[in-house]
């Protein structure tokens, strides 16, 4: 944030300014405890908690200014605004026009931010490159990612929305170079209808992308694969098969441990090693390699920035412990990742044990969707639990098809039980919707 002072902010956000300051913004937070010495504070009144309790903390621990919905009458620069966290936006707009960066906007049904990472990795073997962390993907995790940004040359974004709007919202604040659309699936149908509309709602981006901007769809998915152009310009298509602009022979999926590929790309072949498990990361392996390709990298930086790639906790992250294998997929769920999921547990040596639970906003046809996992189940894993609500759907689909399932209501009941449940050297997937906090399953067995 070195390029933005406390003096600029008002007449960005159009706010009332209170008090001045010549003072350079370390950065801006929304959380009170990551505040540090020079950072702008926005308090912004919420549903469970308002930002404006916390004023006298954040005074005291130096803010250089706060940005607030009322006259705190406070002996600090601050700015009075009607909405705090559509000021945080346009701040955020303002600072990103400022920059001369190349910005990678990531948008899809799954895979979002496993295909961040691995993009992030790759452009890091070339550029100097900054990434959103964790799950800053949305209306106000985008903005302060944004506004991280000080010397990177490329920035890869995660974009991430459930309702129509929102992409448009996000974009015209990155205002991305490169669009990557992962995939359309069953997500989110509860406010987008179908996958039709989920395309529509993600595609939005591609109203805000800059001049000669660049599409990369994944050429695997039934939606994407049909979209040759975008602003009347080709659309690059990355995938497993041949008929993609670049594209990934496996030559072995290890399991956990991860892969071995062969890329084309441009007529030439490039042996790749991912150290990501599972096929889907092979996937998302080709989407960097073609990004790298477009943007200059050697054949050699491609090689060194994928395998540098990592797993992240909640996603795919495998864990060690003294009993068990555990295959840490907790942090969220749709029907197209549960069962990407149940396909990389059955590449698993032993006792295979998946404890999934259920899927959110999915809409009219959520009973019928959850079935299908249960159904997906089958020769996917020696054991599966199934767990809360919809779980049932999972578990009862599974039985029908002969599966060894176990059900509870809760993750409570469950796990009064897992001990005598599990064995010694299984490996377990765990994994639903954030909302079920699967994770207290997985902190409990790790």
């Amino acid at each position: 944030m070195a390029k933005l002072k406390v003096s600029q902010l008002a007449s960005i956000c159009n706010g009332l300014a209170y008090g001045s300051s010549d003072e350079t913004i370390n950065k801006i937070v929304v959380d009170s405890r990551k505040l540090e010495k020079g950072d702008v504070f926005v308090a912004k009144k919420g549903e469970r908690v308002d930002g404006h309790d916390y004023i006298d903390e954040v005074i005291s621990k130096g803010a250089s200014c706060i940005i607030c919905e009322k006259d705190i009458q406070k002996d600090i620069p601050y700015i009075v605004v009607e909405d705090s966290f559509l000021a945080l936006q346009q701040i955020a707009k303002y600072y990103r026009q400022s920059l001369n960066i190349k910005v990678i906007g990531v948008t899809g049904s799954v895979g979002k931010t496993s295909t961040k990472e691995i993009i992030a990795a790759t452009l890091a073997s070339k550029y100097k490159t900054y990434y959103s962390k964790a799950n800053f993907n949305n209306e106000v995790g985008l903005p302060l990612s944004i506004m991280e940004i000080d010397d990177e040359e490329v920035a890869v974004l995660e974009m991430g929305i459930d309702d129509f709007g929102q992409m448009s919202l996000l974009a015209d604040i990155a205002r991305p170079d490169i669009g990557v659309i992962t995939n359309i699936g069953d997500c989110h149908l509860l406010q987008l209808g179908n996958r039709q509309g989920v395309y529509k709602a993600k595609s939005e981006m591609f109203n805000f992308l800059n001049t000669d901007g660049q599409v990369f769809l994944n050429g695997e998915d039934e939606i994407l694969k049909n979209i040759k152009e975008v602003n009347n310009k080709p659309v690059i298509h990355y995938g497993l098969s041949s008929d993609n602009d670049v594209y990934l022979d496996i030559v072995s999926l290890n399991a956990l441990s991860g892969s071995q590929a062969l890329a084309h790309v441009e007529g030439k072949k490039i042996e790749i090693k991912i150290n990501m498990p599972g096929k889907h990361n092979v996937l998302n392996a080709a989407c960097a390699i073609a990004i790298g390709n477009y943007l200059g990298l050697s054949e050699n930086q491609l090689q060194e920035g994928v395998k540098s790639a990592k797993a992240i906790d909640g996603r795919n992250k495998l864990i060690k412990t003294e009993k068990y294998t555990l295959i840490d997929d907790s942090y969220n769920a749709n029907p197209h990742s549960m069962k990407a999921a149940l396909d990389l547990l059955n590449t698993c040596q032993g006792r295979r044990v998946a404890i999934l639970g259920d899927m959110y906003e999915l809409g009219e046809n959520e009973i019928i969707l959850h079935k299908e996992v249960g159904e997906h189940a089958k020769g996917k894993c020696d054991l599966l639990i199934c767990v809360s609500d919809l779980g049932k759907y999972i578990y009862e689909a599974a039985k029908e098809e002969g599966v060894n399932a176990l059900y509870f209501a809760s993750k409570e009941d469950l796990l009064k039980e897992i001990d005598d449940i599990l064995q010694v050297n299984d490996t377990i997937l765990i994994k639903a919707s954030h909302g079920l906090h699967l994770e207290e399953v997985l902190n409990y067995l790790s």
